[in-house]
């Protein structure tokens, strides 16, 4: 996999699979190009040093998160790690 493949599949991850809703974030990180889940990705927040990791379906979630704009870290070995900025929704 390479890392416009990462790139894309993140994008996707945000715009399609992201739900913030009640202090919790909900996500799914797929292959872009093989439209398949990805596991054992690290989902990390800085900020409040919590970290998960994607299961065998790519899902992920964190509970009880407070009402601010949070950075998300991804990193998988064979992939680009990213980082996107989480705004919650009013």
């Amino acid at each position: 996999m390479n890392n416009k493949t990462i790139a894309i599949l993140l994008w996707l991850l945000l715009i399609s699979n992201f739900v913030i809703s009640q202090n919790n974030i909900h996500g799914r990180i797929i292959n872009a190009k093989e439209q398949t889940p990805v596991e054992n990705v690290n989902v990390y927040i800085p900020e409040l040093r919590r970290s998960t990791t994607s299961n065998d379906k790519g899902e992920f979630s964190f509970n009880n998160l407070p009402s601010t704009t949070l950075y998300i870290q991804f990193t998988s070995v064979g992939y680009k790690s990213e980082v996107k900025l989480i705004t919650p929704e009013n």
